[in-house]
This record gives C-alpha cells, sequence and structure tokens, in this order.
C-alpha cells in the first residue's frame, strides 16, 4: 500500500479513536510490503526513502486525531489510568468542622458561631424546644432550641450519625433548605435559610452520643413578622446524607427577649514569632460584654494560658488572666463590660500552647534489671540528651532501680537564650486509661515487644533539685514505673505529652469603645 492509498483509507475512516492495534497493522503494512527484487539499488533507496516518510506522516497524522480528541499520543490507555489514580486526592478543608469529646465542644462551636449567643444564654433568651421527628427508620431529627434574634430565627438541631465518612463526603449533610413560613391566613412564604459554612458543623461519637450537630439562620422578611406569635408552623427540607427529606407541618414557640444584643467586629490581629492572635468580635447585652479571640499556633493546638493587662480610662490595671472565663481549643473569651462604656488598652506578653501531638521520647535499657527484695538500689547517674522538643534538650540524669522498680530523673536545657519558644514542664502526670485528661505531660510507656504499660505501672512524678558541689544545678523531675512492667524486658520507651510550650512577646493593642 502506498501513501495516496493509506491517506484514502484513513479518510474514508470514521474520525473516531483509533485503536492500538489499528495502528500497529497500519505501520505493520507499510514498514514490511514485500520489496521486488529485480529493482536495481537506486530504486530501493528511493522506495525505503517514500516510506518512511509515509510512515512520518501517519505517525503525525494519528498523533494529531489524538491531540484533536483529548487524549495523550504517548501513553496507552493503561499508563494514563495509572497516572490519574497516582494523582493525590484533593484536600478538602473540615477546619470548621469540629469532633466533639462532649457537649461543652458542641456549646463552645455554638457560641463561637453565632455572635451574641453566650449572652442570649445568659439572659434566657434561647428557648428550649426539645422536638424529635423520624427522617427513616434508623434516623432522627432533633429540634433542640431556638433564638429569635431581630430577623433572625437561630435554629439549632442535630440528628443521629449513621456513617463518619457519609459525613466528610458530603459537604451538606443536615443542612435546611426550603423553609416555608405557614402565615395566618392559609398561605406560605419561602424564608432564605443560611448554614453559616457549608463546612459547618460537629460531629460527636461516643458510646452516649452519635450525632451530626448544625445551626441554621433562617432570615424573616420583617423582624415584625411574628410579633404576637406565640409559635410558629413550618415546613421544610433536609439532606438525609445524599437525600432528601420533607418534614410535615410542625409548629416552633415563638419568644423574643426584653434585652438587646449586639456583636461588632474587631479584626485586631498580631503575628509572633509562632503565633496569630485576633481578636475578632465584641458582643454586649444588658450589663455584659464579651471579646471572642482566637489563636493559630506552631506551638500547639489548645491555649493553656493567655498573660497581659487591661490598663481602664482612670488607670486601673486588669490581669487579662483573670478576665478569661473561657479557653476551649484554640479559642478564646475575654470578659470586659468596660468596653460598653469606654476604650481600653490590652497589652499581651505571654502565650502557651497545649501541644497534643508532639511527644518527648526516652528510651532506657532495663535488661539488667533484677528486682531483687532484698538487693540495695542501684542508681546511675548521667547527663545524657534523649530528645529535643521547641528549642529544648530533654536529658536523663539519673535511673534508680530498687525492688518496687524504676525511678527515672530528667532534666530540661535551653538550646540558646534567644530561642523564641520555651517547652515548660514542672509536673508530669500518670497516663489514666479510658479516660479524658486535661492534665499536662502525661507519661506513658511501652516494652521492646510493643506492649503499653498500665495505668498501676506508672509511679507518680516528684519534683526536686539536683546538687553538684555546693552548686545547685537544673531542677530534675523524677517519674516511676513499676517492677511488674520492666522485669524480664530488653528496653522501655517512656513517652511524655500534652505538652506547655510558651513564647514571650509584646503587643499593646487600643480598642475604641463598642456603641
Amino acid at each position: 500500500m502506498n501513501k495516496d492509498n493509506l491517506d484514502k483509507e484513513l479518510e474514508s475512516m470514521p474520525q473516531t479513536k483509533i485503536k492500538p492495534e489499528q495502528k500497529k497493522r497500519m505501520l505493520h503494512s507499510i514498514l514490511h510490503q514485500p520489496v521486488n527484487q529485480k529493482r536495481n539499488n537506486r530504486w530501493k533507496k528511493h522506495w525505503i526513502l517514500q516510506t518512511l516518510t509515509a510512515a512520518i506522516v501517519i505517525g503525525l497524522f494519528i498523533v494529531g486525531i489524538q491531540i484533536y480528541q483529548g487524549e495523550s499520543p504517548f501513553f496507552s490507555t493503561s499508563d494514563e489510568e495509572e497516572i490519574i489514580d497516582s494523582k493525590p486526592e484533593e484536600n478538602t478543608d473540615w477546619s470548621n468542622w469540629i469532633s466533639a469529646e462532649s457537649i461543652i465542644d458542641v456549646d463552645a462551636f455554638y457560641q463561637s458561631t453565632i455572635p451574641g449567643l453566650r449572652i442570649a444564654e445568659e439572659l434566657n433568651q434561647v428557648v428550649e424546644i426539645n422536638q424529635k421527628y423520624p427522617l427513616n427508620n434508623d434516623v432522627f431529627l432533633y429540634i433542640d432550641k431556638a433564638w429569635y434574634h431581630e430577623d433572625k430565627i437561630h435554629l439549632f438541631y442535630s440528628m443521629d450519625l449513621s456513617d463518619d465518612e457519609i459525613v466528610t463526603n458530603n459537604l451538606e449533610t443536615g443542612v435546611l433548605y426550603d423553609f416555608l413560613l405557614h402565615k395566618e391566613n392559609d398561605s406560605t412564604i419561602k424564608l432564605k435559610t443560611d448554614s453559616p459554612s457549608p463546612w459547618s458543623g460537629v460531629v460527636f461519637n461516643d458510646v452516649f452520643n452519635s450525632k451530626v450537630y448544625r445551626v441554621s439562620t433562617i432570615t424573616l422578611e420583617d423582624a415584625k413578622q411574628l410579633a404576637g406569635r406565640e409559635q410558629l408552623t413550618t415546613t421544610f427540607s433536609i439532606d438525609l446524607y445524599h437525600n432528601e427529606v420533607t418534614l410535615p407541618e410542625i409548629q416552633l414557640p415563638v419568644a423574643y427577649g426584653n434585652q438587646e444584643i449586639s456583636s461588632s467586629y474587631l479584626k485586631e490581629w498580631r503575628e509572633t514569632m509562632n503565633s496569630t492572635i485576633v481578636l475578632e468580635r465584641y458582643d454586649k447585652g444588658a450589663d455584659k460584654g464579651y471579646i471572642y479571640g482566637s489563636i493559630e499556633s506552631e506551638m500547639g493546638q489548645e491555649i493553656e494560658n493567655l498573660h497581659g493587662t487591661i490598663t481602664l480610662n482612670n488607670g486601673d490595671r486588669i490581669p487579662i488572666k483573670e478576665r478569661i472565663i473561657d479557653l476551649h481549643e484554640n479559642e478564646f473569651v475575654i470578659e470586659i463590660t468596660e468596653l460598653t462604656t469606654e476604650s481600653v488598652s490590652m497589652e499581651f506578653d505571654y502565650l502557651s500552647m497545649i501541644e497534643k501531638e508532639d511527644t518527648i521520647d526516652i528510651p532506657i535499657d532495663v535488661s539488667e534489671y533484677e528486682g531483687s527484695v532484698f538487693g540495695d538500689p542501684v542508681e546511675e547517674t548521667m547527663k545524657v540528651g534523649v530528645d529535643n522538643v521547641y528549642n529544648t534538650n530533654i536529658i536523663l540524669r539519673s535511673l534508680t532501680f530498687d525492688d518496687k522498680g524504676l525511678t527515672v530523673g530528667i532534666s530540661t536545657e535551653k538550646v540558646n537564650s534567644n530561642g523564641s519558644s520555651q517547652l515548660n514542664i514542672s509536673s508530669i502526670t500518670p497516663e489514666k486509661h479510658n479516660e479524658r485528661s486535661d492534665s499536662l505531660n502525661i507519661i506513658s510507656a511501652v516494652d521492646n515487644h510493643g506492649e503499653s504499660a498500665k495505668e498501676h505501672d506508672l509511679l507518680s512524678a516528684e519534683h526536686h533539685q539536683l546538687s553538684s558541689g555546693d552548686e545547685l544545678e537544673n531542677d530534675i523531675l523524677t517519674f516511676g514505673i513499676a517492677k511488674g512492667f520492666i522485669e524480664g524486658k530488653e528496653e522501655i520507651t517512656a513517652h511524655i505529652r500534652r505538652l506547655s510550650i510558651g513564647e514571650e512577646f509584646e503587643w499593646n493593642v487600643e480598642i475604641p469603645k463598642q456603641e
């Protein structure tokens, strides 16, 4: 087949994908056609040149078709699938969703999401509803409470959690829509319904509670639309894990508070060496006033302490620590009613965070432990660096073996004097299994077989100072590990978690009176 005939054949083919086996047959027919041996060498060379030219033209033609059809001409189907499969999954920002460990986490989410809610609850303006409706055979909707504020209805509700993965794969889980308000003349009006964010909610899953918590804000056309009504009738739909469920007519109690509550956004912020501190908003009502803030820090995920001073117009200085009424994860609330009547100055100078992911790891050789009741204690003193966290060396100072087990002594040493962060470790708390602990510096241990120490294997810690001649050295912390856990083992590793990390900084901010 010559080039002209091949071009005609290609033109007669449908303009669809040319399969790899078709390409192979075409090129094979060109490169392996029988050659007339009687032709002279000149014609042989001429034919070969024509054949190669045709092959190049055909190759470019095929590549052009594939590019036109959106394909990659240099990979087979299996290659393309491998490339697609190797692409990293899209990272979804679930930063506004929280995984609750207690109902306190749920309340904190609501209060940080809805401006003024804390004050409304303190003034008893939030209406308890506690209604329950089936969404299917397994899932119920719980309408928990509502806050009627100005032209808004903040509706707080929850639904049974069927599967954690379904929630994280469906942004609209639990979202309310098509909220119809039934008017007194039997007509209906559709109200605007918003969730604070499509990524916003709480997943609470433990042995007693397995729910998804959300809040929706319904906007009235007129703030007086519910004036004089003791209840409203509504119909709305909800996303039930990718399925739409429409609720029948529901009656909700209506109650507005007598005290005015307002919020203003501050947007004051400061970047330190390791953290970003934001004063976000000021809520006020009656004789109450609260500053809401948050901290994002490389030092940890949960606020331990925030220090500084509030200075009033009359010169009074109030420690910020005395006015912080709530520390929850990376959020804080400062009570300061004075902002309703005057401007104030705030000076922040120290922040400590709780690091919940990193640990101090201390490997200990216990292979020579004999555990004799009658043996004298064997003490080894040393100064061996075993770990480094946040500008701080962890030093193993002593090992004391006796008939009760092992006592370990450690100390800390700052790497340099101008470091911006510092590990704070003044106590060590034995780990308590099956129990949430808010303590700092929790100690646990595993042996060389991967077995974890039980609660009774970890002994209480002590704090004292090492002496060297007439001079006092660094403070030393000791903790004990019982004989039953170390006996017959080669090595154990102690882990200390929930570390306190602090930094010093200076931030002076003037906050004007909030009207």
